[in-house]
């Protein structure tokens, strides 16, 4: 009766309230609530809840009833006076009707604020972690160029001046702007190239050797996307820096001697997307790729003898969803192939790379010039390298020599749309023991598949949302617990297990899921 009579109430309040009104219920700015009621929700481009104005005496001290709002706070307004001057209080600024740190990155730049970032949940100035929390659009993540003499050094956590970074966006300022001249101008005290909008069709090659950079050209370069924020997995839309390059040069080749970071971007239709040469140099030679999407070329990344080479948080292969399409919307022929480099690869998805002619699908690691260097895959997730190539009856990691416990692979899935035959597996036993071989989840059927707290016999229908037709490789809510909890944790031997997924979710203590993605709990 309750159920009848609640809806006839509703039926006679309709048409003295209007469509627009609400009570007690989710309010915006468009749909207001009755008189009587605000709305408890300051941001007018999130819904809130309506709740009773508030009365002289209906807020306890010190909050104070608030006239313009109707709800109990310290302040209202941005710049609420009740919060003291900028540059002189703590908490200059008014958020959610109360007084706090900073609103926007450009209020973290007084002197009394605890840092140069602006935290949009707690809103609080303190070390930079994405690049969106600067007002300049440059996070430093990472410590690299602390060691900079004097000005120069730039520490983590701190948001990046303008006047170091150069800005490439072809939508205002046309070809002149672009990524190979941004390179030619790099330097110790402009280390950073944010790039907000550039398609490059042409290779591009960043080498410290060339005659027209400064004698101190540093060893560090970073390159910044549209998407450094995103990961590939989140986006709606197909990113807005890219380079692609079919021909006999790579999409982008990194020269001996240089560190380079590259962020965001989208490197595709290539005879190969990113070349790291090591060469003979006094110093090392690094690329860190990170929440980048490598696609549609013969070979996604190579590396040659003397290279390190760090991949987090990235997509090789087919696009994660629908909106990457055309030629970017396939996988590579070969993956990566890996040749006497010391690499990492974390969070990373592989999808649906395929055998070119003569070539093995997946990564091929090699070891021409006996280095022996150690390489890791941690909670990543590789899907359809359902090709064999070459003999060699390898699906996804294949390896010319015996790695021994050099290579580690942990928290991994290895699934395909069909379970392989007996004869064939995922990763090639040159390239695991039982000791480097854990926590991994797979439909191999290979009866010598050995290793520690695998997770056997699990189909991708079972186990991943739609790798098939969508690119989604996110786990089930329903797949089994050993994978969706069942990872492990903290270290695996001298391994580090990342505190985040591919999406830059929680991975908790306990509950680690195996692969990219952390399961939804």
């Amino acid at each position: 009766m309750r159920f009848i009579a609640y809806f006839g109430l509703l039926a006679l309040l309709g048409p003295l309230t209007g469509c627009q009104v609400r009570n007690f219920e989710r309010c915006t700015d468009e749909a207001k609530c009755l008189d009587g009621y605000v709305c408890d929700q300051p941001d007018k481009t999130k819904s809130g809840t309506c709740v009773p104005s508030c009365t002289s005496t209906s807020c306890t001290a010190p909050l104070t009833c608030l006239p313009k709002s109707g709800l109990c706070g310290v302040c209202e307004g941005d710049t609420d006076p009740s919060c003291g001057t900028p540059g002189v209080s703590a908490t200059p600024y008014c958020y959610s009707h109360q007084c706090v740190e900073c609103t926007l990155p450009k209020h973290c730049a007084t002197a009394i604020a605890k840092g140069t970032a602006c935290n949009t949940t707690t809103h609080t100035c303190g070390p930079c972690q994405r690049h969106d929390e600067c007002d300049s659009g440059v996070c430093a993540k990472d410590d690299a160029l602390a060691l900079l003499a004097g000005p120069n050094a730039i520490s983590k956590g701190t948001c990046v001046p303008t006047e170091r970074i150069q800005i490439v966006d072809t939508a205002t300022c046309g070809s002149a702007c672009s990524l190979p001249n941004a390179l030619l101008n790099v330097t110790n005290a402009k280390p950073y190239i944010l790039v907000r909008n550039f398609d490059g069709t042409m290779p591009i090659s960043v080498n410290p050797a060339a005659a027209t950079k400064p004698a101190e050209w540093p060893p560090m370069v970073y390159i910044i996307g549209d998407s450094a924020d995103l990961s590939p997995a989140e986006r709606t839309a197909t990113p807005k820096v890219g380079l692609h390059s079919y021909g006999a040069s790579a999409a982008l080749s990194v020269s001996p001697g240089v560190n380079l970071t590259v962020e965001g971007m989208q490197l595709y239709s290539a005879k190969t997307a990113l070349l790291c040469d090591g060469g003979v140099s006094a110093t090392p030679t690094s690329v860190r790729l990170i929440r980048s999407i490598i696609g549609s070329s013969d070979i996604g990344i190579e590396s040659r003898p003397g290279c390190d080479l760090t991949v987090e948080k990235s997509w090789i292969g087919q696009g994660p969803s629908p909106v990457f399409d055309g030629t970017a919307n396939s996988g590579n022929f070969q993956a990566m192939n890996l040749d006497s480099t010391r690499f990492e690869i974390s969070n990373t998805v592989f999808l649906h790379n395929t055998k070119g002619p003569g070539v093995f699908s997946g990564i091929l690691v090699q070891d021409s010039k006996n280095l022996k260097k150690s390489g890791t895959i941690v909670n990543s997730t590789f899907s359809r390298h359902d090709t064999v190539a070459m003999g060699r009856n390898a699906l996804a990691v294949d390896c010319n020599y015996a790695t021994a416990d050099a290579l580690t692979i942990v928290n991994s899935i290895f699934v395909s749309t069909a379970a392989p035959a007996s004869t064939v597996t995922y990763v090639h036993p040159n390239c695991r023991s039982a000791a480097s071989f854990a926590y991994v989840a797979t439909d191999d059927q290979s009866p010598s598949l050995a290793g520690t707290a695998l997770v056997k016999n699990v189909s991708q229908a079972a186990l991943l949302e739609d790798a098939v037709t969508k690119g989604n490789l996110r786990l089930k809510l329903d797949a089994l617990k050993a994978v969706t909890t069942g990872g492990i944790g903290g270290k695996y031997g001298s391994v580090t297990i990342p505190l985040v997924d591919h999406e830059g979710k929680d991975r908790p203590a306990g509950t680690v899921s195996i692969g990219a993605f952390q399961a939804a709990q």
